[in-house]
């Protein structure tokens, strides 16, 4: 009974780590970014330098093999981010914190 079980566990772990490659690259770059755009993003944060806010490509590099839910999170916990969530559903929130994580070198 265990060895299904371990055998099922084992394959996750393994199949994961392409899994999340493979999401990474069938983000809509142009759709991400015309969403960060229209919630305001793009207002505080540059894709390759920092203005008010981090470049997104250090935050690509900050969440590196972390998942974009997490980097969803974190955006969600900061009070500064307000204004521009009020405008930004999950869906659109996840789409665009996808794409952030595939500017990272």
């Amino acid at each position: 009974m265990k060895r299904p079980f371990l055998a099922a566990a084992v394959a996750g772990v393994l199949v994961i780590p392409f899994y999340s490659t493979a999401l990474a690259q069938k983000v809509d770059a142009d759709q991400a970014k015309s969403q960060a755009k229209k919630s305001g993003c793009l207002n505080c944060h540059d894709i390759d330098k920092k203005k008010v806010g981090p470049a997104f490509k250090d935050s690509a590099e900050k969440f590196k093999g972390k998942s974009a839910a997490d980097l969803g999170a974190s955006i969600k916990s900061k009070p500064v981010h307000n204004a521009a969530l009020k405008q930004t559903g999950d869906k659109e929130l996840k789409l665009v914190s996808e794409w952030i994580l595939t500017l990272g070198k």
